[in-house]
């Protein structure tokens, strides 16, 4: 019950039309298939509603904290790839990833990544953050990463400096607003 309670902050689970809307997106900016991350999966929604033919010729890796839900995601998705532990500890090697897709968690609580040193340490202090600065570790040269994520990173006072970071480490290439109501 603890375990349940503990994760209650990011226990959320995105819907079918908004993530076939993220896919509609990542296809117009030409992906089609290769090696694609969810790494914050939940029970895998992003996998699960991914087009068919991406997920046929795409090879998928799912990480997902919470223990049960991450034995819920391998049953659902025996044919991916899920490690059951936090994306700090899942060992997802730099530069390896053509897409990096999900709903991360957000939040102003801290992580711990050893390996995100200099200017992106700060970036461990809210979880939506860090997620951002991993990701562009993760994605390949010309990787696409989409992500649903709070108005904060675009809007908050306070993350000039991850705005500041991904504009001189990734191409901006679009953004919507989704209505108030999505979640």
């Amino acid at each position: 019950l603890a375990k349940i309670k503990g994760s209650i902050l990011n226990a959320h689970f995105t819907s079918s039309s908004i993530i076939r809307s993220v896919y509609d997106g990542v296809q117009k900016l030409g992906f089609k298939s290769g090696r694609m991350l969810e790494p914050s999966a939940g029970i895998g929604n992003f996998i699960t509603y991914a087009p068919e033919r991406i997920k046929a010729n795409s090879s998928i890796t799912a990480v997902e904290l919470d223990n049960l839900t991450g034995n819920i995601l391998k049953y659902l998705h025996d044919d991916v790839n899920v490690k059951v532990s936090g994306i700090q500890d899942a060992q997802i090697p730099n530069n390896s990833q053509d897409l990096v897709i999900s709903n991360v968690p957000f939040g102003n609580y801290k992580i711990f990544d050893k390996t995100l040193k200099g200017d992106k340490a700060e970036f461990q202090n809210r979880i939506h953050n860090y997620f951002f600065a991993k990701a562009i570790d993760m994605a390949r040269e010309g990787g696409i990463i989409a992500f649903v994520t709070s108005k904060g990173v675009m809007d908050a006072a306070g993350n000039e400096s991850l705005r500041k970071y991904l504009n001189n480490n990734a191409e901006f290439l679009g953004a919507v607003r989704l209505p108030n109501n999505a979640f």
